[in-house]
């Protein structure tokens, strides 16, 4: 818990001084990671080209998902499950009780979960 906090803290200067990583998780993730002493080296004129390290992960755990033979290790696997746990205790899951009603946007079905703290999750 106390590494989330200290990223919260980052995060939250971060966004309350840099209009970019306001409008760019790259550049948020980028300056995240050098003010916790990382040295990242990016060529920033190529940095929009990029994918976001979201979507790499998010795909990832798709293939994963889908094909045992491209699963992690079980050790990996073990640690991934120990932080979605810690993930859900720190910011709170969600219940059958506070999941809203859908909602449309673009003629797709948005779906807004609000966890017991009364924060939009998803």
């Amino acid at each position: 818990m106390e590494n989330l906090d200290s990223i919260k803290k980052i995060v939250r200067e971060i966004l309350e001084v840099d209009e970019k990583a306001r409008n760019s998780d790259k550049w948020l993730i980028i300056e995240t990671l050098r003010r916790m002493g990382f040295k990242i080296y990016v060529d920033y004129k190529e940095l929009d080209a990029m994918p976001s390290w979201e979507t790499i992960r998010r795909t990832r755990q798709l293939l994963q998902a889908e094909n045992n033979n491209l699963r992690a290790s079980e050790e990996i696997e073990q640690i991934r499950n120990k932080r979605r746990e810690e993930f859900k205790e720190y910011f709170g899951h969600p219940t059958n009780e506070t999941i809203n009603q859908p909602m449309r946007t673009k003629g797709i079905e948005i779906k807004t979960i609000v966890n017991e703290k009364g924060r939009v999750i998803f």
